[in-house]
């Protein structure tokens, strides 16, 4: 799974603007696998880029925020 996000992430950053949703998204998920795989301290790095993006574009109160912060 890891691969195929990675793969996806790489493809949006060339197609989308640098602070699209999915980007961020994708970040979150990266994470997610990382943390999963018990690689933490990478996990914490694609969590807290998501987060940074999402703040730019979503209210503080926001579940995608929320998501961000778990």
């Amino acid at each position: 799974a890891l691969e195929y996000y990675t793969k996806a992430l790489e493809t949006q950053q060339k197609c989308l603007p640098s602070n699209h949703p999915d980007i961020a998204a994708c970040y979150n998920n990266i994470g997610i696998i990382l943390k999963h795989q018990g690689n933490d301290e990478d996990a914490l790095t694609y969590f807290q880029r998501a987060l940074e993006m999402r703040k730019q574009y979503l209210p503080e109160n926001h579940i995608d925020i929320a998501d961000s912060l778990n």
